[in-house]
């Protein structure tokens, strides 16, 4: 056997199944690790991008790591009561308060189990529809698969346009919409591949569970809806028509009667569905913490060119479902329930929700298949297979080119100890005391920037802690006496009950000089070149 032979059948085997499910997550965080490892006098935050909504997990997090199960808001300083929950924070944190790790090696752990997790659960449905090099194939696409968003990084340095602000929709989805694909779910936060795995548990229950005729598979979906309910809610909308569709296939292509121990799965799963949506429903809309957060979270999905443009060219896996259509009576249930999940999730998107766009988190696992499969129908075109399978091969790698750049352009971040995600030494010292002398009962004012970091390390309500928690006037107010080092300081820190402040020397020396009076007369608690904490009294 020669090697090119010997490299195929490990291709189509379990062996490099495996490799590709405990290798890609290790290389895709492999930036992170070496942040870790070679952050030198500066601390590693252990993450390279989005801090100001990664600030805010820890916030939950280290509630967790405290023994608390309900969780306060400690972007804003309104008094309200500990409600929330969050199954997935408040998970990572009591391990790490149970088992005495740094948060930071918890969440970072997470990633990686979570991934490798969803990649067993995801081989798991794929060979019900691929087998052989496609079955490798469809996880490999499926784990690292993306869009042009390489491209449009290029075109954005080379025109001077940001990703970012309003800009941004402009650009092709997997440079800003992380939820997007598995692999920077993976990259991002615990969240999201958290969710990616549910999801497929869920769906995935239901189809064991209705093809065993078995209560247990439905049990292990209830769960999981549970869970992905009270920690990524919005899911529950496209989990909710998919589930039924799903129901409503099996019904059609099998039998309208079912034995009790299916109808005691879709009970128990309806239940806990209804459970967990109720409950985050009546905490964002009556805990005045949470509330309005809630108003202001409205994400509208951008135009669907860009959509296509961010998966690439997996979305020819849209035209491959598309042609298959017109057989669709003939198709097995799991190539139909895929067509359903793709076409309905994707309308689903554009649907009049304030938070549609957070839909598309789901979307990149039966496109994922559809591209394989049109890969396999290329394959079998009358073209020589010396052409066809090439010409496989470079499509499927030219979907991998974003997540190579991504990972190199974190190495980048980490080379040069980007200020965004790595503390100075004097920072940390700040913000390490703040961690160890607030509690809950106080409240810190600082600057927007400050404020938002101070969310990781304190137990304390933050007054503007975050773009979307914190009231837009309170907000304004702060970056007002901050950044323009207006008067009125005494006034608003009574006003907002302030116990402690934080100021960067370095950055708000004005501030300082118009507060001065002010200042002196609060005792300092903490000093150092560039950091100054000072009690109100």
């Amino acid at each position: 056997m020669d090697k090119f032979s010997k490299i195929t059948e490990f291709y189509s085997s379990h062996k490099g199944r495996l490799l590709i499910i405990l290798l890609i997550p290790l290389v895709l965080l492999a930036p992170y690790i070496a942040g870790y490892l070679f952050s030198g006098s500066t601390f590693f935050t252990g993450y390279l991008m989005n801090s100001h909504d990664q600030n805010i997990y820890y916030s939950f997090m280290k509630q967790a790591q405290e023994g608390h199960i309900r969780f306060l808001n400690l972007c804003c300083d309104i008094p309200h009561e500990r409600e929330y929950i969050h199954t997935l924070f408040l998970f990572l944190g009591g391990v790490s308060g149970l088992l005495y790790l740094p948060l930071g090696f918890v969440y970072l752990v997470s990633k990686y189990v979570f991934a490798v997790l969803f990649g067993f659960a995801a081989w798991e449905m794929l060979k019900k529809v691929l087998t052989g090099s496609w079955l490798t194939t469809g996880l490999l696409a499926l784990m690292l698969g993306s869009g042009f968003g390489l491209f449009g990084k290029i075109y954005s340095f080379i025109s001077g346009v940001e990703v970012s602000g309003e800009t941004m929709s402009s650009f092709p989805g997997d440079l800003w919409m992380p939820e997007m694909t598995i692999w920077n779910s993976i990259n991002y936060t615990p969240l999201f591949i958290w969710s990616y795995l549910l999801i497929v548990l869920i769906y995935g229950g239901i189809y064991f569970g209705e093809k065993r005729e078995s209560f247990k598979p439905f049990l292990l979906s209830a769960i999981s809806v549970f869970l992905i309910g009270l920690s990524h809610s919005y899911d529950l909308v496209p989990i909710a028509f998919i589930s039924f569709s799903l129901f409503l296939l099996f019904r059609i292509c099998k039998a309208w009667r079912f034995r009790m121990r299916v109808f005691w799965g879709y009970f128990t799963y309806g239940v806990l569905f209804l459970a967990s949506l109720i409950y985050q429903y009546y905490v964002l809309k009556t805990n005045s913490g949470f509330s309005l957060w809630a108003e202001k979270n409205v994400n509208l999905p951008p135009n669907f060119l860009v959509i296509l443009a961010g998966f690439g060219l997996l979305s020819l896996g849209y035209i491959e479902c598309i042609v298959r259509l017109p057989k669709f009576k003939q198709m097995g249930i799991e190539l139909k329930f895929l067509s359903i999940w793709l076409l309905l999730q994707t309308a689903l998107m554009y649907s009049p929700f304030d938070f549609s766009r957070r839909f598309i988190l789901g979307i990149c696992v039966p496109l994922a298949v559809f591209f394989v499969l049109f890969l396999k129908r290329l394959a079998k075109t009358k073209l020589p297979p010396k052409l066809t399978y090439p010409l496989c091969g470079l499509l499927l790698c030219i979907t991998f080119l974003t997540p190579a750049y991504q990972v190199a352009a974190n190495f980048g971040k980490v080379y040069i100890k980007d200020a965004r995600f790595f503390y100075t030494q004097d920072a940390f010292e700040a913000y390490s005391f703040i961690s160890e002398n607030l509690t809950e009962d106080d409240v810190l004012l600082s600057g927007i920037k400050e404020s938002n970091r101070a969310l990781r390390f304190s137990s304390a309500p933050v007054v503007a802690g975050s773009t979307q928690q914190t009231p837009e006037a309170v907000r304004r107010e702060t970056e007002i006496l901050f950044s323009e080092a207006r008067e009125g300081l005494k006034d608003f820190a009574r006003q907002r009950a302030v116990t402690h402040i934080l100021v960067n020397k370095n950055e708000q020396g004005r501030f300082i000089s118009v507060n001065e009076n002010f200042l002196d007369n609060s005792e300092t608690l903490f000093e150092n070149d560039s950091y100054i904490f000072c009690e109100i009294e």
